[in-house]
């Protein structure tokens, strides 16, 4: 996905997308067909900054019910594109992973990578829907019915034959 900065003058513009995960590369099966993309740019003689809302629906199978849920996922972050020749003796923000440099003649900027990474960061390590009072949201059943486990007795039937062989 590239934006074109040559035509832009300095100041804020905003930039709404929606685009399908196959055009960004995203080969997540989870991941629903329409990614909403919200760009704010603001430009100034020295940088471009860019900051960028993802959002969109991923499907995934609960970890508690195993039924399948929706799972709404948003990230923001911001792009830092430095013009480079300003900025050559400058190794502060090398080490920054969201900041790039370019030629002040670049035409374009491509976003697909960051965009899919930070995708790719939404995705929840615990595939639960949200819950509320101890009640899940999807389901409507009370989290502490997954959670219960059985009383085992303390004494097995099947040991006591074995028991009276030793005395």
């Amino acid at each position: 996905m590239k934006i074109f900065i040559s035509d832009l003058n300095e100041g804020e513009f905003f930039y709404n997308f929606v685009e399908d995960s196959g055009k960004l590369n995203l080969n997540i099966p989870e991941l629903t067909n329409e990614i909403s993309i919200d760009v704010r740019i603001t430009k100034s003689t020295n940088f471009i900054l860019l900051k960028i809302s993802v959002s969109g629906i991923m499907k995934f199978e609960c970890d508690r019910c195993f039924e399948m849920f929706n799972y709404k996922f948003q990230n923001d972050f911001d792009l830092l594109y430095r013009f480079e020749e300003l900025n050559v003796n400058d190794k502060s923000d090398k080490e920054d992973d969201n900041v790039y440099y370019i030629s002040r003649d670049e035409n374009e900027i491509d976003i697909r990578e960051p965009l899919r990474d930070y995708i790719l960061l939404s995705i929840p390590m615990k595939k639960n829907p949200e819950e509320k009072d101890g009640v899940c949201m999807f389901c409507k059943r009370k989290i502490e019915d997954f959670l219960k486990t059985k009383d085992v007795p303390a004494e097995n039937p099947v040991w006591d034959k074995l028991k009276k062989l030793k005395t």
